[in-house]
């Protein structure tokens, strides 16, 4: 993780600091089989919000993300831990670096239970089908750092959790304002399809 190390180093000690890189994909044998997406957009609490970049087995942080999680609680009931990682680190207005880089290796097999399809159909089953229960969970968790977020971030995330109880016309409007995207044009139809469907 020497590419990790290099980031954190070089970043400021008074900042929560996040590292998360791309990974190649290798079967049960250790056959490589793909790389995951790049992640093109800038990290950013609107794009953690309905979008995580940073996979488990390629996270970093500094001690002052340390601390905020610890502020959080240990018991934060987030949707997944290294997407409540990239939620606290952006909310605060901390520093993110996603690695375009494969330096790990993530061994997909029958038995993943996330990442182990990344084709567009999953993605919009994910979307449609698990997601509203993710954005709940985080949700809940934000509140806890609610208080230390940027200005900007606080106002975005109350725009978003406000908008998602909204009626479909108010929701769309809210969601449209407070700027959520992910990464990918098809991935943001999906968004889409998943906020008509009051499923956010």
């Amino acid at each position: 993780m020497s590419r990790a190390r290099s980031f954190l180093t070089g970043a400021a000690a008074d900042a929560p600091s996040l590292y998360c890189s791309r990974v190649r994909m290798i079967d049960e044998n250790g056959a490589e089989i793909g790389l995951t997406p790049i992640h093109k957009k800038h990290p950013h609490f609107r794009n953690a919000l309905v979008q995580n970049i940073a996979i488990g087995n390629t996270v970093a942080f500094n001690e002052k993300t340390r601390r905020l999680l610890m502020q959080a609680g240990a018991d934060a009931n987030a949707a997944v831990h290294d997407w409540w990682i990239y939620l606290v680190t952006t909310a605060v207005g901390g520093r993110v670096f996603y690695d375009p880089f494969p330096s790990v290796d993530y061994r997909i097999h029958g038995g993943n239970l996330i990442g182990a399809n990344n084709s567009r159909v999953r993605k919009a089953q994910m979307l449609l089908n698990r997601f509203k229960g993710w954005s709940d969970l985080n949700v809940r968790a934000l509140e806890r750092i609610e208080s230390v977020m940027l200005a900007e971030n606080r106002a975005t995330f109350e725009l978003f959790r406000r908008s998602r109880t909204l009626s479909l016309l108010p929701r769309l409007y809210g969601l449209l304002r407070c700027g959520v995207y992910r990464d990918a044009i098809l991935d943001n139809v999906g968004l889409l399809a998943a906020a008509l469907a009051g499923k956010i």
